[in-house]
């Protein structure tokens, strides 16, 4: 069986980008310094955005993915344009490990979109589609970092879990 020559051309090139995508992500991942990793990460992701907003063919983001969006040195990591406007306030604040707190009153459960306001004063907001039916009076909490990015919110009395982001 022939293998059409724009075929086997579109296989290579795809094959090629894949590369191109493993590398960019493997150097972010070598950085030892824990911020400047994830501002190379985030860096790509801002890339990756920007060229799907712009209307790139998923070819053409495959092709363009990890090029020039890496920072020159670990220590000085330099975000795109597009996601400086978008992430200004945000990347003003500092990187946040976890924080352990607590919430006053009483908490009957949340749905997306919930807000918990914190005992230190801060508000994290469920960004995801999690919810929970439970009935606990001045829980203590955890946000942690989540495994692919963001955080998550730990109640203590339940096993259960919401990715949640800061709500100002």
């Amino acid at each position: 069986m022939k293998i059409p020559r724009m075929l086997l051309a579109a296989s290579l090139l795809l094959g090629t980008s894949a590369f191109a995508q493993d590398t960019a992500l493997l150097r972010c991942a070598d950085i030892a310094n824990r911020d400047a990793r994830l501002d190379c990460f985030d860096a790509l992701a801002a890339k990756a955005r920007a060229a799907q907003a712009a209307g790139a063919t998923p070819l053409a983001q495959a092709e363009n993915f990890g090029r020039d969006s890496l920072p020159a040195s670990p220590k000085a990591p330099a975000a795109p344009p597009s996601a400086q406007s978008a992430e200004a306030p945000r990347a003003a604040e500092a990187v946040i490990d976890s924080v352990t707190s607590q919430i006053d009153g009483i908490v009957e459960g949340w749905g997306p979109g919930t807000v918990f306001t914190l005992a230190n004063g801060q508000r994290w907001q469920v960004s995801d589609g999690s919810r929970a039916e439970i009935y606990l009076k001045s829980p203590k909490v955890k946000i942690k970092h989540a495994v692919l990015g963001g955080y998550v919110i730990e109640i203590e009395g339940t096993n259960k879990t919401a990715k949640v982001k800061r709500f100002e």
